[in-house]
């Protein structure tokens, strides 16, 4: 499974072309400026001029009528000359006629802590180190994210082997592949999320010790600062009690996990203000009021709640699409034929695997109860940070989201392998072994024919 995740996700990087994923241009930005050491962003950033000219040589995909590039002038430009050294001017980074997402991208990657973007800003300094063409540091951004959920599957693969079928079938999911191939915030977000469920099971498996649990905390810690995952402090209540020596022990352990992530992301947030100022700004100019969106959540609860269903209601088969597989800037999806298999395929594993020990109703409650706080979370955070139409009246229509992308099915892969575990059952199981098999094939199958699908779209 690490073998065909590492090969499809290396196809992945690869193939898809550079800087067409969602937002991908702002977080190369944010990337490349953590390789130099600015770990917090600035709102008037500034690159190298040849850093900054292939930035503008990609432009986003609602601004190129044919959006297909070639491998000849790809492979010219991985091999060109490095300029990048002898040319010491540097631009402002700012939208063009091609590039109108641009500021706004780098705005939004500002907010994150700069723990998502390490393994691709390892692998641009790399390039830089080594004095390769700015095209060349973006594939080894791509490689470095690559590499980084490779081991953190080889370590929940290792920790845990309660669901090891359900992790490789979420992680050789068309979408989880092409996150992961691509430079964003999503690739460690997920790959410290599923090693999260694995550490956690694990001491519901067998007897840890207390540097174990130790670690466990830091490690949850570190969860909630990969995009503001505040939704991971639930699933702290699945670490068994057993592993204390009374019930006091265990209650002081999970009060100490839950201000650990409390406090991490306020520090966080404290030190990263100037950037939510900014951002606040900037939504504003675009007709995006967080303050009123804020108010409206905090007067009207019930109904900013009533119109989420709604949302929910009307997007569902969106949300479904764009979790299996929406590719590029998420213009065009897999093909339903394929995606209805593939989420079939998830819930008959997450349902069949045989677990090591299985699931209480407290453990059940847990998981499916995070699940859909996590769903309820990540809709608030997007109306608040993203939503046009709110105001301070009840029945104000809060689901609009005109001058944004609004709420996106890859936002729900980091914590999906909750809801899925919720759904294992006891009546009748297979090996994990015998699952490893079906997800192989049908995943191999899916993977390759995305793939293709983004060649032809993309490639003359």
């Amino acid at each position: 499974m690490l073998a065909l995740f590492g090969l499809f996700a290396t196809a992945f990087a690869v193939v898809i072309p550079p800087l067409q994923l969602n937002d991908e241009h702002g977080h190369f930005v944010r990337a490349y400026l953590i390789s130099r050491g600015e770990f917090i962003g600035h709102p008037d950033s500034q690159l190298p001029a040849p850093v900054m000219a292939f930035v503008r040589r990609y432009p986003e995909w609602s601004f190129k009528p044919d959006p297909r590039v070639s491998f000849r002038e790809l492979a010219a430009e991985l091999t060109a000359r490095d300029v990048s050294g002898s040319n010491n001017n540097s631009e402002p980074v700012r939208d063009d006629a091609e590039h109108r997402y641009l500021q706004w991208a780098v705005r939004g990657a500002n907010i994150y802590c700069p723990i998502v973007y390490l393994p691709a800003s390892l692998g641009i300094l790399a390039a830089r180190v080594l004095r390769f063409t700015p095209l060349a540091m973006m594939y080894m951004a791509r490689i470095a994210n690559v590499l980084f959920v490779l081991l953190a599957l080889w370590i929940a693969f290792q920790v845990s082997r309660s669901f090891p079928a359900l992790i490789a079938a979420v992680a050789l999911m068309p979408m989880t592949l092409h996150q992961t191939g691509g430079i964003s915030g999503d690739a460690v977000t997920i790959a410290v999320s599923i090693l999260g469920f694995a550490l956690v099971f694990r001491t519901r498996e067998e007897q840890v010790d207390r540097r174990y649990l130790l670690v466990l905390l830091i490690f949850f810690a570190v969860w909630g600062l990969c995009k503001a995952s505040i939704w991971a402090l639930p699933f702290i209540l699945l670490v068994s009690p057993s592993q204390f020596s009374s019930k006091r022990r265990y209650l002081v352990y999970l009060a100490a996990g839950a201000c650990g992530v409390v406090m991490t992301l306020a520090v966080w947030q404290m030190m990263n203000h100037a950037n939510l100022e900014e951002l606040r700004i900037a939504r504003l100019a675009r007709g995006i009021d967080m303050s009123a969106n804020t108010r409206m959540i905090i007067r009207h609860p019930l109904a900013v709640l009533r119109n989420i269903l709604d949302l929910i209601q009307l997007n569902m088969n969106t949300y479904i699409a764009q979790f299996i597989g929406a590719f590029g800037w998420a213009k065009f999806r897999l093909p339903l034929v394929l995606r209805i298999p593939y989420l079939l395929l998830l819930i008959f594993v997450a349902a069949t695997e045989r677990l090591c020990k299985p699931l209480g109703i407290y453990e059940r409650v847990i998981l499916l109860g995070g699940f859909l706080l996590a769903v309820l979370t990540i809709h608030v955070v997007i109306f608040f940070s993203d939503a046009t139409c709110a105001g301070d009246q009840a029945g104000v229509a809060t689901r609009c989201f005109e001058a944004s992308a609004g709420i996106q099915g890859r936002y729900f892969i980091p914590f999906c392998l909750a809801g899925l575990l919720a759904l294992n059952q006891q009546w009748f199981n297979f090996s994990s072994q015998r699952l490893m098999r079906l997800v192989a094939g049908v995943a191999s199958f899916t993977a390759l024919i995305s793939l293709w699908m983004i060649s032809l779209f993309y490639y003359a």
